[in-house]
């Protein structure tokens, strides 16, 4: 869960934004933090920006090393006019119960500094303190040779790649969560894939729930299966094989012989259950069958209901793309109870329709507006000091009547 944010010099924001997540959570709730974050505002506001920077943050401190090769420029925007000087971020989060903090200054070319704590008894203990090439590191922190440290990546992300590292892997683990905002340059894509739910079926969880939500969906789908086809793929093999050069095939025999070799190697399908008639059908989940919103849809509540399962992260732009308004709703409602939502998962996303302002609290409802400099900020509803007794208040009216600010210039 992300307790705190701030951003500053990045793509529309200027000057430093600062983010509460854990803003007056309810003693008798045992959330760390909001287990719910809306961001809504006008078009080109800052709402995909304040959820790319966070994606960045964490992509960067856990990925760079691996995923940005040396001399590559760091995937950083700045503001506009504002080129000279590095963008910032500064954010802290829990992991299991721990909460770690990580502070960013960076350029296109180079890390200016880093800095990365964990805390024990509620005292700040350092792990890393990075000034360019320069590190120091906390005290119990096994130190490890940095000759192959990059000036275009994060200290956690190298650190990552040694076993003594621990809280290093905790956070590249921690960044193993879905969201269709890209990371770096690398776009993270949120469609259905009957390979990815056949490796995350590990028990029965995923499936019951998913079951349970397909039906409150009324998308007409009653069950789904997985199944594995090898004869199929050694067919579709067998057909490639005549297609290629005689000098060649001795080398594609063997890859074909290793594909053989591994018991796992299938064509993966999925079958949605449809009842008609009182029977249950079988279709191939697959465009000829199905309609981008059923597969969209399918694909979405699978990712999130992971994310409950593993008390992991979500961040999602435009949340209620091809989705209907109620479906969304009740994904929100699954990550605000916690007699579901029992592992600290933590959704945030960005909406366009108001209608679900009506079942955030003030403080999981956030807006972005662009100021006419083309600054964004970003601010919470439960900070909005003139309206007395907030909480009684229905959001979305206060919205559309334009007590919260946050809409397109001319409405």
């Amino acid at each position: 869960m992300i307790k705190y944010f701030t951003v500053e010099n990045y793509y529309s924001v200027k000057n430093e934004s600062v983010l509460e997540f854990d803003l007056n959570l309810k003693k008798e709730l045992p959330f760390l933090a909001q287990p719910v974050i809306g961001f809504a505002g006008a078009n080109a506001s800052g709402k995909s920006t304040i959820l790319k920077a966070l994606t960045f943050t964490l992509w960067f401190a856990s990925e760079s090393f691996l995923k940005l090769e040396d001399k590559k420029e760091t995937p950083v925007n700045t503001f506009i006019t504002n080129k000279e000087n590095s963008c910032k971020f500064h954010i802290i989060f829990v992991i299991e119960e721990t909460d770690y903090e990580y502070i960013l200054e960076v350029t296109t070319q180079k890390v200016i500094s880093e800095e990365f704590y964990y805390y024990s008894n509620e005292q700040q203990k350092l792990v890393y303190d990075r000034k360019e090439q320069k590190v120091k590191f906390g005290k119990k922190i096994n130190k490890f040779e940095l000759a192959e440290l990059r000036e275009n990546s994060s200290i956690i992300s190298f650190a990552a790649q040694f076993e003594t590292q621990i809280f290093a892997k905790k956070i590249k683990e921690y960044n193993e969560f879905p969201t269709n905002i890209p990371a770096g340059k690398q776009f993270r894509e949120i469609k259905f894939s009957p390979a990815h739910v056949d490796k995350s079926l590990k028990d029965n969880f995923l499936k019951e729930k998913m079951i349970e939500l397909l039906k409150y969906a009324d998308l007409g789908i009653d069950d789904f299966s997985i199944q594995k086809d090898r004869e199929e793929l050694f067919s579709k093999l067998e057909e490639m094989r005549k297609l290629i050069s005689d000098d060649k095939k001795e080398a594609f025999d063997k890859q074909i012989q290793d594909i053989k070799n591994n018991e796992n190697s299938a064509i993966i399908k999925a079958f949605f259950k449809h009842n008609i008639n009182g029977q249950l059908i079988s279709f191939e989940a697959n465009e000829e069958n199905e309609s981008s919103g059923t597969l969209q849809s399918f694909a979405l509540f699978f990712h999130l209901v992971q994310a409950l399962d593993k008390g992991s992260l979500a961040i999602i732009d435009e949340l209620e793309l091809k989705i209907h308004q109620n479906l969304v709703a009740y994904m929100i409602g699954l990550f605000q109870n916690p007699e579901v939502n029992t592992k600290n998962a933590q959704l945030i996303f960005s909406f366009h329709n108001t209608a679900f302002m009506e079942i955030l609290s003030p403080e999981q409802l956030w807006f972005a507006e662009k100021n006419e400099k083309g600054h964004s900020d970003f601010y919470c509803a439960a900070n909005v000091t003139d309206i007395p007794n907030i909480h009684k208040k229905n959001l979305e009216t206060l919205y559309r009547i334009g007590r919260f600010g946050a809409k397109p210039k001319l409405l």
